[in-house]
């Protein structure tokens, strides 16, 4: 009874997820049924033991094959995954079933195109400051309906493009008081950000090196140090987002190009946008309000476009200019 209604809940989540982009959800079809289950109560020396029931998350990975389905039930699993192999890993909810670095390492590290990793809360990463809860090192994966905590980076994608970052709260990455992501994004195009919380870290999505073509749109990005960073990246599109009581809310820097801004909403920040050493972006059609410093701030760029922004009680604008 307790596997009919996971099937039943997956097929309901996956029908709802169809909508985000039906070419990069294709592989996750809803007629894929669990093959791996997993309990923390599992005791495989009792009577009536099953070969497809686990206690451990990493045990059902290395028994499953490239496209199999894993089901985990409710509870607090203390393992660092690794996944080598296309899969989706399902947990029950989000706020019952947890995933427990221990302080060590990467708590799920992912190397091959098309995992899906959804209902999870995912914490407690290893103190190196480039460890993270979800790091992805391979295309097209799914990170969708999880909270995202506890760690030095929250998700990080490195050197791979095509991801959908979806529906998740990414809360309380902290390294000290001058590192911790929620999103890293290292190289990596044509990714996904939409309808996440992510809150209380020193970048909220951070973009670095030749991160282009990605597409931020729907998330609500407060309590920050920078709600927004992009560096040496362009032709990203950021729109329709709410980026509220950061220090920064958008900070478009070090030589990014061709970058959109529109249809945001950005108040309570220090500073709500600042543009520096940048150029070519678009700036419209936002909602910059209440900000406490800059509206806009303005350093060392070029060739930027601002137009029909509301600036309701906020200070416009700040230029340095270049020589």
């Amino acid at each position: 009874m307790k596997s009919k209604s996971i099937v039943i809940l997956l097929f309901i989540l996956l029908m709802v997820n169809c909508f985000i982009s039906v070419n990069k959800l294709e592989y996750y079809r809803a007629d894929i049924l669990p093959k791996f289950y997993v309990d923390d109560d599992y005791d495989s020396t009792t009577p009536g033991w099953q070969i497809d029931h686990f206690d451990s998350i990493q045990d059902a990975i290395d028994a499953s094959n490239s496209g199999d389905r894993i089901v985990v039930y409710a509870g607090t699993y203390n393992e660092n995954l690794v996944i080598t192999h296309s899969l989706d890993i399902f947990g029950e909810e989000r706020n019952t079933t947890f995933i427990d670095g221990g302080d060590t390492a990467d708590v799920i590290n992912i190397s091959s195109k098309y995992v899906n990793i959804s209902h999870f809360t995912i914490g407690d990463s290893g103190n190196n400051e480039e460890n993270a809860s979800v790091l992805i090192n391979s295309g097209n994966a799914i990170i969708t309906d999880n909270i995202i905590t506890s760690s030095k980076q929250g998700i990080s994608i490195s050197n791979c493009d095509n991801s959908i970052i979806y529906d998740n709260i990414i809360k309380s990455n902290l390294f000290d008081d001058n590192y911790g992501r929620g999103i890293s994004f290292f190289e990596s195009q044509r990714n996904i950000i939409v309808n996440n919380n992510i809150i209380n870290s020193i970048e909220g999505i951070y973009f670095w090196f030749n991160s282009n073509g990605n597409y931020i749109e729907n998330n609500e990005i407060y309590s920050n140090n920078k709600g927004i960073y992009l560096g040496i990246s362009g032709n990203n599109n950021i729109l329709s987002n709410k980026v509220i009581d950061n220090r920064i809310g958008i900070n478009i820097g070090v030589s990014s190009k061709y970058n959109s801004i529109k249809k945001n909403i950005i108040e309570k920040n220090y500073d709500g946008i600042h543009l520096e050493d940048s150029s070519n972006s678009i700036i419209s059609n936002n909602q910059i309000k209440e900000n406490k410093r800059h509206g806009i701030q303005i350093d060392f760029s070029l060739n930027n476009i601002v137009t029909e922004n509301d600036f309701n009680f906020s200070g416009i604008f700040s230029f340095s200019t270049l020589e």
